[in-house]
């Protein structure tokens, strides 16, 4: 059997950007480096990294070299049809492929961009900066005869400086019992060093039943750990260090699953939909960046996912 593997870093965008906030105390400039920087009435700032597809959220008060938060949108796009023995794998930002070239321009309320050269595929990426949080959306067209029971737009986002958490002891998920830490079922990971924590990825099933065996080595070495306890709202919400802000993450639609990888804290809320020929899907997903509380987050949560 044969299988069609192409990975393509490909980077031909034409980019919108603007703010989701109304008002008149807005502010969209460029500075001396280039960058559009964004920033809200409630202080939060969004800018655009260098050439890449990459944006940075910051907090109020943050340099504009800090990390703040870093989102990838996307980072892959993975198009899947296993009768047909087809995987298609668009690696869209890559830290292997550093030369890429990026043209973003504003409109309104709006980041956007549009890769329309992906073999079989072509994709709309709109990013909107919001009084409390960013906002995605892709726009994913399928230009082929070929169909896809399985395509996944995977956006990574990152967070650092403020709300690191490499042993994910701020990092929440929410289950039968209420809100739990995602990694609650490893007590020990505390106890490790960073060296035989990392690399390592931790899950909770949302639709999907959890595997068998709470961990599993993968490929490069990779460890995975299961939470044996499913979530009922599928989100992730990180409180900063000093306990003021949360980061919480969800889509629109259901995941199978959520997840983070430790060693960048980010939050993985990917969905799987289906894509059939010469056929169109929305995937949006929201993170959540205000002072509050994790009920606070819930509630944003259920609101946003209720109003679809």
């Amino acid at each position: 059997m044969k299988k069609l593997l192409l990975i393509f870093p490909i980077f031909f965008l034409v980019a919108n950007f603007a703010l989701a906030q109304i008002g008149p105390k807005v502010k969209t400039i460029p500075d001396n480096e280039g960058r559009l920087i964004i920033t809200t009435k409630t202080g939060l700032r969004l800018m655009t990294i260098g050439n890449h597809s990459q944006v940075k959220l910051l907090l109020p008060g943050q340099s504009d070299s800090d990390d703040g938060i870093l989102i990838d949108c996307p980072e892959v796009i993975t198009l899947t049809n296993k009768a047909a023995h087809v995987n298609l794998i668009y690696a869209l930002f890559n830290s292997n492929y550093p030369d890429f070239s990026v043209k973003w321009s504003m409109r309104e309320n709006e980041l956007s961009y549009v890769i329309d050269n992906l073999q079989m595929t072509r994709l709309t990426c709109t990013i909107s900066l919001e009084s409390d949080g960013v906002r995605t959306r892709y726009t994913l067209t399928n230009l082929g005869n070929e169909v896809f029971p399985r395509a996944i737009v995977s956006t990574c986002t990152k967070l650092r400086s403020s709300f690191y958490d490499v042993f994910l002891e701020r990092t929440y998920v929410h289950n039968k019992e209420g809100f739990n830490l995602l990694a609650n079922f490893i007590p020990e990971r505390t106890t490790l060093s960073v060296a035989k924590w990392l690399p390592c990825r931790v899950r909770a099933a949302f639709t999907i039943e959890p595997p068998p065996h709470r961990i599993s080595i993968g490929d490069g070495g990779i460890t995975t750990y299961d939470n044996p306890e499913k979530v009922d709202i599928p989100f992730l919400a990180t409180r900063s260090v000093d306990g003021k802000w949360i980061a919480a993450t969800c889509s629109i639609l259901d995941p199978e699953q959520v997840w983070s990888n430790p060693q960048l804290t980010c939050h993985h809320t990917d969905v799987a939909v289906a894509l059939g020929a010469n056929a169109t899907t929305t995937i949006e997903s929201k993170t959540f960046v205000f002072m509050g509380s994790l009920p606070e987050a819930i509630e944003k949560v259920k609101n946003e996912r209720e109003k679809h």
